[in-house]
């Protein structure tokens, strides 16, 4: 049942390329606030010219919320790619 699995709670991890300018951090954290997605940690190591990885670990949140919350990832142009979401089971 889809309502179910939208309505589970779990924590996620998420991997992306963004863009390597100021302001780029704010904009996600912005996106994971308006679905009720809160940032339990974030990671960024290295440069690749001028994008950069980023790791975010959330706190549990429903699985509808982070869908929703990838979907305006895709629309946010200085996220150049959303590499991986995996659900965090603990």
């Amino acid at each position: 049942d889809a309502r179910i699995e939208d309505n589970w709670e779990t924590e996620f991890f998420i991997r992306m390329t963004v863009k390597d300018k100021p302001g780029v951090l704010a904009k996600i954290a912005g996106i994971f606030g308006k679905h009720e997605v809160s940032i339990a940690s974030v990671i960024q190591k290295g440069r690749n010219g001028d994008s950069t990885p980023l790791i975010f670990v959330t706190h549990k949140a429903k699985e509808l919320s982070m869908k929703k919350a990838a979907e305006d990832m895709k629309n946010e142009p200085s996220i150049v790619r959303v590499d991986n979401i995996i659900r965090v089971e603990s």
